[in-house]
């Protein structure tokens, strides 16, 4: 197999990198301070894109030697070769070059923006904001580099461009001026063709090329808010306080958080939270410049759904996290990526629920936990640690399982060895490693060194390599005995698909707790085998294996088991029990484990559920149970159902906002009326809907935002081109990013055969923005009208979806084809893929056609006997 690792004996100790910056290119120096561990004629460095124009290798004694760059393409490897050898100590490797902008969200990139003039000068100005984002390997777009995480080094930044722009950049600014004849680059290679500005910033601490930022544009900041020292500012286009205030207050908080869990200060100089116009994902945690989408970081309060304040905060929190476990202590190499993103996962979470208790943050996560179990269930899902050697599979690393899986098997640690060691363990593992690069077994050592300080010796390495390093997660069936108080336990890996495999056995951490009356008792066990019997007394009201949800595992009940939990569904699970429940039940019957009509019962005992989340959830798989529903009047037997089991809350709660509801009350409000009228499409829903969304526009009507988003979907569904125009409008003139997102997206639930084509053409045409329309093509691809010309859309314009479309969440949309479960579809989309590679997306493409496969299972075999359940029921009807 071909090597894309540098191969080196000498490595950086410091990088001086030059800028001259124009719209569309860029011209540079590198100077990179090399230790050279032995006699050596080249050196290896990663580079993309760029065009040597001078190379020489320079010593302290005046010695300097000519090199010559040969680059291989794939590798995106440049070896430089010397006209003589290079002797042990340190040097200068100084490389002038020339790169280009890019439009593509990676590197170096553009980005335009425009704004009403005023009076004295009427029509739109267009603004020009240059950007990086280097992760994972796109610094070397930008300058020559050692492009790896292991070769962390400071970085001195000079940046030359427009006198009339603001940079932002790592490191505090030192020196901002339009002398540029003490730095000979500057003086050699510019031309002075415009009024510039010299912006120079000083040492970075000690990072990764990955992290290296800088912004350039017409920014504005905030004030600064400085806590325990460290100064914390949101820069914007606009620098408005109102909308950066809760970012702001979210990073004061996580920064005091984490300097307090860690036992650590704060590792970087300063605090910049940058949002941009166009950006790839949703932040980056480049030291001391973490770079956002404008509605990541942007946002008012007062006008904002509690979902959205949820997600701006945990990512400012997340981001943050990232500056102990990533930036402070590094992986070695990619493969070790959850190293830094489950824990930034992890922490945030753990931030937001101490900063915000009555938000509920756990049972929010147990959404995300169970999509990454959804992932984690097919064959072609990988280990939270996965080997890495090209870069597009560094890329491929960036998903669900690094991120949310791996998080949700640190909650089962934390769960598991108890706070105070898991505390103790992130300070050890800190501490130790400060400024160095780790692997896995690092952390496991300093866990298990902070069991034994605290008196208790739990097997960390043994238990947790099951869950990092093996692919999938298992499933317990629990089943009542003929001998009384016992219960037999069976684990084995859950599969949606039908293929036999090798039968993994996992440590599974069980988390039991009984109850009798009001006496609740928690116990700790650990399943091991195959096959294992515990006692629980037969007198317990009931009893539960996954208590709160902690562990990375499904739970099947039978009988009594599953009688006694659904008799106290509602009085005494807890909204993550509760959710899980209902999950795994559902998951059971994709995987053929489970008649779908027992998820029809199931969900006639949830029909006075009051948590939001739950209800998600129920809307989602009505969704997919429509879907592969064909007969007519079995589905509207079944859109009957749905009315009928989500009117019991419609009728506690009301049609309309009250001033005295509370947070839970609105957003069940609101879900409960997007299910009944978008899906189950009851009338009199619907109309008030429309009332409710004219209401709103007009101002005649006050409504809480949880309600406002989703009757502008609702009211996107009847819309007609005059409403279509009316969206666009309000996506321009919207005064908060949250609600610009709500309009761009919502053109993607027109239902109308035109106004889909039209947003599919603005999805290419610039209308909506590229880092936007991999999600609204999401949208279109999960929808019953839209699905097809979205699949036809991607087919055709395949080379700009990968010349343009950010490659993380273009993977993200690509995933939504498994919701075209349609045979002649399927085998489209099988055809196409088979001849059509997108970089970076291969695992992500295998995921999406498994996915498929098992939708159109689900199909085939599900929908003709859900068509007979509902025919059957609407004959017996009087």
């Amino acid at each position: 197999m071909k090597s894309f690792r540098l191969e080196n004996r000498s490595h950086p100790l410091e990088y001086d990198l030059y800028f001259i910056l124009e719209e569309d290119i860029f011209k540079a120096r590198a100077d990179i301070h090399l230790r050279f561990l032995e006699v050596s004629s080249s050196v290896e460095l990663n580079c993309k894109e760029l065009e040597f124009e001078r190379i020489e290798l320079c010593r302290a004694d005046g010695t300097v030697l000519n090199g010559q760059a040969v680059i291989d393409e794939e590798t995106e490897i440049a070896r430089i070769d010397f006209t003589g050898s290079a002797g042990p100590g340190d040097w200068v490797l100084s490389l002038d070059y020339r790169g280009k902008v890019n439009n593509n969200l990676l590197g170096l990139y553009k980005s335009t923006w425009t704004e009403k003039g005023g009076d004295r000068e009427p029509g739109e100005k267009t603004h020009t904001i240059l950007s990086t984002h280097f992760e994972p390997v796109h610094a070397r777009r930008v300058f020559p580099c050692f492009d790896e995480p292991s070769y962390k080094t400071p970085y001195n930044l000079n940046i030359l461009c427009h006198s009339d722009f603001q940079v932002v950049a790592n490191g505090v600014l030192i020196k901002d001026s339009v002398d540029i004849e003490e730095i000979p680059f500057f003086r050699e290679r510019f031309k002075k063709e415009m009024p510039v500005r010299l912006h120079r910033f000083e040492k970075t601490v000690p990072i990764s090329s990955y992290l290296v930022a800088f912004v350039v544009g017409e920014l504005k900041p905030t004030p600064p808010l400085s806590i325990n020292g460290v100064d914390i500012r949101v820069w914007s286009k606009s620098g408005d306080l109102r909308l950066s205030d809760f970012a702001l207050k979210s990073a004061a908080f996580a920064i005091s958080f984490y300097e307090e869990f860690f036992g650590i200060a704060y590792p970087g100089q300063k605090v910049d939270l940058v949002a941009l116009p166009d950006f790839p994902i949703g932040a980056m945690e480049n030291m001391d410049c973490i770079t956002f989408r404008e509605d990541a970081l942007l946002i008012d309060p007062n006008n904002a759904t509690r979902s959205s304040l949820v997600r701006v905060a945990e990512i400012v929190m997340h981001e943050l996290a990232h500056m102990w476990f990533g930036n402070l202590v590094t992986m070695d190499w990619w493969n070790g990526l959850w190293l830094k993103e489950s824990f930034a996962t992890f922490m945030a979470n753990l931030a937001l629920d101490r900063w915000q208790p009555d938000w509920n943050v756990w049972t929010s996560f147990a959404t995300t936990r169970m999509a990454a179990m959804s992932l984690d269930s097919l064959d072609s899902t990988h280990p939270i640690e996965s080997p890495v050697n090209h870069p597009d599979e560094a890329t491929e690393m960036f998903d669900m399982i690094s991120y949310n899986k791996g998080c949700s098997i640190l909650f089962q640690l934390h769960e598991l060895i108890g706070p105070q060691v898991f505390r103790r363990g992130c300070e050890i593992y800190l501490k130790r490693h400060a400024g160095g690069c780790t692997s896995t077994g690092d952390l496991w050592r300093a866990l298990a060194d902070a069991s034994k300080e605290f008196g208790v010796d739990h097997p960390v390495e043994k238990i947790m390599n099951d869950w990092v390093y093996k692919a999938g997660h298992p499933v317990i069936e629990a089943n009542e005995t003929t001998s009384e108080n016992m219960i037999r336990l069976s684990q084995s890996k859950f599969r949606l698909s039908q293929k036999n495999g090798d039968e993994e056995l996992w440590h599974i951490p069980l988390f039991l707790r009984t109850f009798k009356d009001s006496n609740v008792e928690n116990k700790y066990l650990t399943l091991s085998k195959k096959e294992e019997t515990i006692y629980i007394p037969r007198d317990l009201d009931f009893s539960i294996l996954n208590a709160d949800g902690a562990g990375f595992y499904r739970v099947l009940y039978s009988g009594r088991l599953y009688s006694d939990l659904r008799t106290v569904l509602s009085s005494r699970l807890s909204n993550v029990e509760r959710l899980n429940l209902i999950t795994d039940l559902f998951m059971s019957i994709l995987a053929e484990r489970t008649e779908p009509e027992e998820y029809l019962e199931m969900l006639d005992a949830y029909k006075e559920e009051s948590e939001p989340q739950i209800w998600i959830f129920i809307a989602s798989t009505c969704q997919q149970i429509l879907r592969v529903m064909k007969d007519p009047s079995a589905t509207t037997s079944f859109k009957e159902m749905i009315h009928s089991i989500v009117d019991v809350n419609l009728k506690k709660l009301g049609m309309v906002s009250k001033e005295d509801d509370n947070q839970v009350e609105r957003e069940l409000r609101a879900i409960l009326i997007a299910l009944d009228g978008a899906i189950a499409e009851h009338g009199e829903t619907l109309r008030i809907a429309e009332d409710l969304f004219q209401g709103a526009i007009t101002g005649n009507i006050a409504i809480d935002q949880e309600l406002k988003a989703e009757v502008i979907k609702i009211a996107a569904r009847a819309g007609d081109k005059e409403r279509y125009e009316q969206f666009l409008k309000l996506s321009r003139d919207s005064d908060s990013p949250q609600e610009s997102s709500r309009y761009i997206y919502a053109l993607a639930h027109f239902k109308d055969s035109a106004l889909v084509e039209r947003t599919l053409e603005h999805c290419r045409d610039g209308m909506i923005r590229s880092q936007d329309a991999p999600f609204v093509i999401s949208r279109l691809l999960s929808g019953y009208d839209s699905g097809l010309p979205a699949w036809k859309f991607i087919q055709e314009h395949f080379q700009y979806i990968k010349d343009y479309y950010p490659p993380i969440s273009a993977r993200k949309m690509l995933a939504q084809l498994a919701n075209l479960e349609r045979t002649e579809t399927a085998d489209q989309i099988r055809t196409f893929f088979a001849s059509n590679r997108f970089p970076g997306g291969d695992l992500a493409v295998a995921q999406m056609l498994e996915s498929l496969e098992t939708n159109l299972r689900f199909s085939q075999k599900c929908g003709p006997r859900l068509d007979r359940h509902f025919e059957n029921l609407s004959k017996r009807k009087p």
